[in-house]
């Protein structure tokens, strides 16, 4: 491809990836790969796991992956930032990955801009979401109480484990989850602010959520009203990982 055309298509993908990312404080290198690749999520965690590409990662984090491409450390501005991320993620893609990207978004586009039929209604479905978090991000969540997006979204943002299914309309098989941890009765007031803490959050309309395995998934397909209800939080053993073999670690 002629560099013209290159930087054209690499600009395409910017000019599409930044509003989706440019308020994200963790995991954005991730974020950005899982985007281009829409349509290929195997792919997505492939390359991810190749790279050492965390969900959760900090900007330092990926901004080292990323000087590490590049070879030297250019980054004077966060904008600046977050366009060299999303040129580095779209490097490590590849041209024919960013090519497909944006021939589906203009489809999508093109589709959108038509007058489609009513899609017919989703069958409402209640989502529980297991996260384990550290004390530090948990202390502030209460058990029994309401909980809203942008708190849940945080907690997502924070998890090094996760879970999401449609348990919450089956409480027994949602309790044998629970059962495998290891918990204890520790206030998590009192604990180190690393140790590890067990939270479950039951999200009315959460139907889109169910199955989902990464925080950007997740956090996309969050109901309108973003709303949740926290209905467990305990600390895990310290250095315990029993249980935890049905979550997805980040």
């Amino acid at each position: 491809m002629q560099p013209s055309k290159l930087k054209e298509l690499y600009q395409q993908v910017y000019d599409q990836v930044y509003p989706q990312i440019k308020d994200q404080k963790l995991g954005v290198l991730a974020t950005v790969i899982h985007v281009i690749l829409d349509s290929d999520q195997t792919q997505a965690e492939k390359i991810r796991q190749e790279w050492g590409i965390e969900g959760n990662s900090s900007w330092e984090e990926d901004l080292s992956i990323v000087s590490n491409v590049i070879g030297y450390n250019l980054i004077r501005s966060k904008k600046m930032e977050q366009f060299i991320i999303i040129l580095i993620a779209s490097a490590i893609v590849g041209v024919p990955a960013c090519l497909k990207y944006i021939q589906d978004t203009k489809q999508k586009s093109d589709s959108n801009s038509k007058t489609p039929p009513p899609p017919p209604p989703k069958k409402s479905e209640c989502a529980s979401l297991y996260l384990v978090v550290p004390a530090s991000v948990a202390r502030k969540f209460t058990e029994g109480k309401p909980i809203n997006q942008a708190e849940v979204e945080e907690l997502i943002d924070n998890a090094s484990y996760l879970l999401c299914t449609n348990m919450c309309t089956n409480e027994q098989k949602a309790d044998r989850v629970q059962e495998k941890l290891v918990l204890t009765e520790d206030k998590i007031t009192d604990i180190s602010e690393q140790r590890e803490v067990y939270i479950k959050i039951n999200i009315a309309d959460g139907q889109d959520m169910i199955g989902k395995q990464i925080p950007y998934a997740l956090k996309s397909n969050l109901p309108a009203h973003g709303q949740g209800v926290i209905r467990k939080i305990a600390c895990i053993e310290y250095l315990s990982v029993s249980g935890l073999e049905e979550f997805n670690r980040i």
